[in-house]
């Protein structure tokens, strides 16, 4: 959205150890790409697009997203929403009728990421 300028660029928070770790690991091994992939940061460095980034380490980190005015993207790793720095954002933010949860991936039948499916 940022490359084709659909939106304005916005604050992204990466917030999840594991998931900064896997970015890393993306990064060292380019190899591991396919076609389209490899086509698309040859276009423009991927980092390029990337920069409103903040990579959330620490739980300090995590909790300075509450401060931040504005729009605003975190990407939590949560698995099924019942446990982890997820927990502390819903809390923080569920509540306000702007704010908009999207779960990718296997929400298992009674998991707190599966409440409301139909």
């Amino acid at each position: 959205m940022f490359r084709k300028r659909k939106v304005q660029p916005f604050p992204i928070f990466l917030d999840s150890p594991m998931a900064i770790e896997a970015t890393n690991i993306y990064t060292r091994h380019t190899e591991l790409f396919d076609d389209a992939m490899t086509k698309f940061i040859a276009e423009k460095p991927l980092r390029a697009d990337l920069k409103p980034m903040k990579l959330c380490v620490t739980a300090e980190d995590s909790k300075q997203i509450n401060e931040v005015p504005g729009p605003c993207l975190v990407m939590a790793g949560a698995g099924m929403c019942n446990a982890g720095r997820i927990l502390h954002h819903l809390k923080q933010n569920l509540w306000k009728p702007e704010t908009h949860v999207m779960i990718v991936g296997y929400q298992s039948h009674g998991s707190l990421g599966a409440v409301g499916r139909g």
